[in-house]
């Protein structure tokens, strides 16, 4: 009777000390983790910065950007260039007047708020 049961008994026994040793494994593994936490936070210095007040800012070019007079493209003569696939908008290359390739919406995204939307009217600021 002893030897029909052991087979299943010693079986159940392997299972649970598997069981009981991996738990005690992944518990290890978190306080592990945990630690390193507490350690990065006690040695990180200052604060995360998300923004900072702009200092000097009569010196800035406010309205040609960082780029000034030199990132401006020259529009007197645009060459299409070819379309782009990908995403919902319609894209295309161009290259100016000075030879520089580049894409329509970087040319005018510094333009657009200072032109009137035509189809209302209103102005885009």
């Amino acid at each position: 009777m002893f030897q029909k049961k052991f087979p299943s008994v010693a079986s159940a026994l392997l299972i649970l000390l598997g069981l009981a040793f991996t738990s005690s494994i992944t518990h290890a593994q978190k306080k592990e983790k945990e630690r390193e936490k507490a350690e990065l936070a006690a040695n990180a210095q200052g604060t995360p910065v998300l923004w900072q007040q702009p200092t000097d800012i009569t010196s800035r070019d406010l309205f040609l950007g960082p780029g000034g007079e030199a990132l401006k493209p020259d529009l007197s003569h645009v060459t299409y260039i070819k379309d782009e696939e990908g995403g919902y908008s319609v894209k295309f290359r161009v290259r100016d007047g000075s030879g520089k390739p580049g894409s329509p919406s970087s040319a005018t995204k510094r333009s657009r708020k200072q032109q009137p939307c035509a189809w209302s009217g209103l102005s885009a600021t």
